[in-house]
């Protein structure tokens, strides 16, 4: 714990979200809702400010969390709000 502790001071500047556990989950479609069947347990979610996926990929890798799991990184894209 403390090693990652460590690791969230180190990326605290990037930190959009941070740590968001996640519950159960069901995919929609418009065949209708089912159970989510996941390949790998995600267990939370925390969203870094990178330059590129590069950048975000080098941040994961310091994360002490990769010697008992693994980390998937994606790219967020910014939508477009509507505003009123």
């Amino acid at each position: 714990m403390a090693r990652w502790q460590e690791w969230v001071v180190s990326v605290n500047d990037r930190i959009v979200i941070q740590n968001t556990p996640l519950g159960a989950g069901k995919t929609v479609s418009s065949s209708g809702v089912e159970d989510l069947i996941e390949a790998v347990q995600t267990n939370g979610v925390t969203a870094l400010s990178a330059e590129n996926l590069d950048e975000a990929l080098k941040l994961a890798q310091s994360c002490p969390h990769t010697e008992i799991g693994q980390i998937e990184v994606r790219e967020m894209f910014e939508m477009p709000s509507k505003k009123s």
